[in-house]
């Protein structure tokens, strides 16, 4: 259970971090989970499980020692979706069966933030190119804007995988229900489906870490 990088231009790859360059509350890694490129490119933060919890590290993209995402009190944490200053992370977490959508500022020992309640499944919240929403699932797990300040939540109804256009202006979701590639005009809160998806829904194994991507001409959306 690695992750690896890949360079699509020169066709290399390699890995970036295996299990045994990680450790949670004194425990060696078993799993790697949902690694998310900074927006600037230059790091990458991921989830490492062991058996004593889960906890966000961060790594350069370049090669290197993980680090703890933040310090302070220990938590589960998992899903972590960057600030477009890639400053603060957020990311969700659970106790007594009950989600929370957090954030954290990178590299804090400070307390995190509780943003907005959340839903346990494996889809991974998503920051806004624009700062200005975290699309999420509320309790219901439902599609949710929350703003990072958690003061302001709308609700788009439905669920699937997320992705942002790089304005911001829309949210595509790949919905397992209509098996379709809906976009959603952030200013309206209308969706309309682009084409049907037929089978090909979303799909990843029981940990979380379900994404959708834009490709960076914004033709294209890819997931697995």
């Amino acid at each position: 259970s690695e992750i690896w990088i890949k360079d699509l231009a020169q066709g290399w790859d390699r890995p970036l971090v295996s299990p045994r360059d990680v450790r949670v509350r004194g425990e060696v890694a078993q799993l790697l989970l949902a690694p998310v490129f900074s927006p600037d490119g230059r790091r990458v933060a991921f989830t490492a499980v062991s058996p004593a919890g889960s906890a966000i590290f961060t790594i350069p993209a370049a090669g290197g020692s993980p680090v703890r995402a933040r310090g302070g009190v220990e938590m589960e944490e998992r899903s972590p979706t960057w600030s477009p200053d890639g400053e603060w992370l957020a990311f969700r977490s659970s106790s007594g069966g009950e989600g929370r959508l957090l954030k954290v500022r990178v590299g804090s020992a400070g307390p995190v933030e509780e943003v907005a309640a959340s839903c346990l499944n494996n889809i991974m919240p998503e920051w806004s190119p624009t700062g200005e929403w975290i699309a999420s699932s509320d309790a219901g797990c439902q599609t949710i804007l929350v703003s990072p300040d958690g003061k302001t939540t709308r609700s788009l109804g439905g669920t699937g995988v997320v992705a942002w256009a790089r304005d911001g202006k829309t949210l595509y979701r790949v919905g397992p229900g209509k098996h379709a590639l809906i976009a959603v005009d952030i200013a309206t809160g209308t969706g309309r489906v682009l084409r049907d998806v037929g089978d090909l829904i979303p799909y990843s194994g029981p940990q979380p870490g379900l994404r959708a991507s834009l490709l960076s001409d914004g033709g294209s959306i890819v997931y697995s």
